[in-house]
């Protein structure tokens, strides 16, 4: 009963204090940037967080499967379907940027932005690409952690990089009015917590596992399994 409510109170904190760090760094980051650059910054942090929730399915997945390999101590079906959820987030992940990356500057011209950000906005929405892969692997990481009944390491995850992320964002919108520095360090601080995410999986499946490559009916179990998690 006590782990119930721990992780209720997690995942609480895990809606909540995002939203709280957004509310407090809004009107500083109004005030420096002026209204059109700051719209700029929340679409390409939208457009982050969207392709991070895009992921068909796999985070349910990885919710519903790992304890039930846990449970009856099913340590290769667990590894198998780790295996097959890494390979699929990699590629969704790969897809995404590569798409963002040749749409920026289509996507620009859609949003008619001011000519003097012009050029700033394309980098940063081609930067912001390279940010896709770590924002799907945190959200399939996280959910490795609720899996294992984890869900502080969950918490740790996704409110640490989006209190660093607004930390930075304001950091550096005090000091200069562009764009792509801010969503460069966005990047860089999925990268680090992607990393941090990947230690605790090692830490339950050895890397040698993990290195090898999924076999076909592995990715068919989880590809099945995830698409019913996406559509209901």
């Amino acid at each position: 009963m006590i782990r119930i409510f721990k992780n209720g109170f997690y995942n609480l904190l895990t809606l909540v204090l995002p939203a709280l760090f957004m509310i407090v760094a809004t009107p500083l980051l109004i005030s420096w940037l002026g209204m059109e650059l700051f719209g700029l910054w929340i679409i390409c942090s939208t457009l982050l967080g969207l392709f991070g929730l895009l992921d068909f399915g796999l985070k349910e997945t990885a919710i519903a499967m790992i304890p039930k390999y846990s449970a009856v101590g099913d340590k290769p079906g667990l590894i198998a379907s780790v295996r097959s959820m890494l390979a699929l987030n990699l590629l969704m992940g790969a897809f995404s940027m590569l798409v963002l990356l040749i749409s920026a500057p289509t996507i620009v011209g859609i949003l008619s932005v001011s000519p003097r950000y012009v050029d700033d906005t394309i980098t940063a929405f081609q930067i912001l690409s390279f940010g896709l892969i770590p924002s799907l692997s945190i959200n399939l990481l996280s959910a490795f952690a609720m899996g294992h009944q984890r869900f502080d390491l969950s918490t740790y995850l996704i409110v640490g990089r989006n209190l660093l992320n607004t930390i930075g964002t304001v950091a550096i919108a005090a000091t200069t009015k562009r764009l792509a520095p801010m969503i460069t360090l966005s990047v860089m601080i999925s990268w680090l917590f992607m990393i941090l995410g990947f230690i605790f999986l090692l830490k339950a499946v050895p890397i040698r596992k993990l290195s090898s490559l999924p076999k076909a009916r592995e990715i068919k179990k989880v590809i099945s399994f995830s698409g019913y998690s996406f559509i209901t």
